[in-house]
């Protein structure tokens, strides 16, 4: 069996040990689901390491940067920082596996590795395809997983020549447990 149809096996198998009965939160407390600012029901997907997945920060944006490197400190490296960011399918890329990549306040971060962009397709189809079995209807999903961050402030001058601190993300990579645990939380009251 291939990778990929392992990992979606592995999935299917264990979607509803994520949650109570075959429900998620938002299904047991009858509420609605927790969206994001974008109207986005957010699936929080738990951290692992047997699945990682490379990402191209190139284009990151300074305020996704600084969300990821955390507090500046000049000349203080951050080594495999854990954070949570969302990934979802980019509709707009002419790449029909492309995922792209934000903080949890909607900064662009970038996008999964080319060379791992199927097999992160693949898994959101998967945890998408459960999700709907056991809510169905619920569409417009964004996925929260964990990621671990390398990188550093750099010292540099504005225009005034006052001294400021630029993020200098260097690495970025998304771990994801296999099999799959995930929920989806009641919208705050």
């Amino acid at each position: 069996m291939g990778f990929l149809k392992k990992i979606t096996k592995a999935l299917s198998e264990t979607a509803n040990k994520s949650t109570k009965f075959g429900q998620f939160k938002f299904q047991e407390e009858g509420r609605a689901p927790i969206t994001d600012s974008k109207g986005r029901v957010i699936v929080k997907v738990q951290k692992g390491s047997n699945i990682v997945l490379g990402v191209n920060k190139q284009d990151c944006s300074v305020q996704g940067a600084r969300y990821l490197l955390g507090k500046p400190e000049a000349d203080k490296d951050v080594e495999s920082k854990s954070v949570r960011v969302r990934i979802q399918r980019d509709l707009n890329s002419r790449y029909a596996d492309s995922i792209s990549i934000e903080t949890p306040k909607g900064d662009f971060v970038g996008w999964i590795l080319k060379e791992n962009s199927a097999t992160a397709a693949k898994i959101l189809e998967a945890l998408t395809s459960e999700i709907q079995a056991m809510a169905p209807g619920l569409e417009n999903l964004v996925f929260d997983v964990g990621a671990q961050v390398d990188g550093t402030y750099d010292e540099d001058q504005d225009d005034t020549g006052k001294s400021i601190l630029f993020p200098d993300l260097t690495h970025i990579e998304i771990y994801l447990k296999n099999p799959a645990e995930f929920e989806i939380h009641s919208e705050e009251v």
